[in-house]
């Protein structure tokens, strides 16, 4: 109900930007140029593994507690560029999946903090991987490869429940948030090339 308000909100208040220009078709072979292109494939990757992680971990205070993460980074990226900020996002909730045990035994409120601020790095780079995935993909490609790619991050999300609701089966809860660390350090990882770039341009390369 929220997202929806949210949602018609947008659209009625938040006017077009300055480089819209005519859509196009979805175009399934989109997905053969992801593979193709180094920037955009190191952008996939990197958001594949931030989505390994993000809905194995939800709850009200950790996606709302992003919500200041996304406000951040957004006015960081604009000196630093999207992927460093994504980077950081990413070192940081893998880093909470680490501690992740001693949170759990902690006193309620360093809990309650040590979650809010998972929340702020897990959910913070979501809108930066939108962003890089803009820019790294060729113009008429734009709204297919966001499509294509967001598709392959929520199945990938399917997986990692269910590997969490397997693995809760054999392991105490408190430690079982250290197995998400793999998709942080696979999407930090596939980063790599795009932190070398520097600032991202505002035209689309390949």
């Amino acid at each position: 109900m929220i997202a929806s308000i949210g949602g018609i909100l947008m659209l009625l208040l938040v006017p077009d930007g300055p480089y819209l220009f005519k859509g196009t078709k979805f175009n399934s072979k989109t997905i053969i140029k992801i593979f193709q292109s180094k920037r955009l494939r190191a952008a996939s990757f990197g958001y594949f593994g931030h989505m390994w992680e993000l809905y194995s971990l939800w709850a009200f205070c950790i996606i709302a507690g992003g919500s200041l993460g996304c406000v951040l980074g957004g006015i960081i990226s604009k000196r630093t560029g999207s992927a460093p900020v994504a980077s950081i996002q990413l070192t940081g909730s893998g880093i909470c999946c680490l501690v992740s045990p001693f949170v759990f035994f902690a006193s309620p409120e360093v809990f309650l903090e040590g979650l809010i601020f998972w929340g702020v790095v897990v959910v913070g780079d979501s809108p930066q991987f939108s962003a890089i995935i803009a820019r790294t993909a060729s113009q008429d490609l734009v709204g297919s490869a966001l499509t294509i790619v967001n598709c392959i991050g929520f199945s990938i999300t399917i997986v990692s429940i269910k590997v969490m609701e397997y693995l809760s089966n054999f392991i105490d809860l408190s430690n079982i948030f250290i197995f998400l660390v793999a998709g942080q350090v696979f999407g930090a990882t596939s980063l790599r090339p795009l932190l070398r770039t520097g600032h991202f341009p505002q035209t689309n390369k390949n």
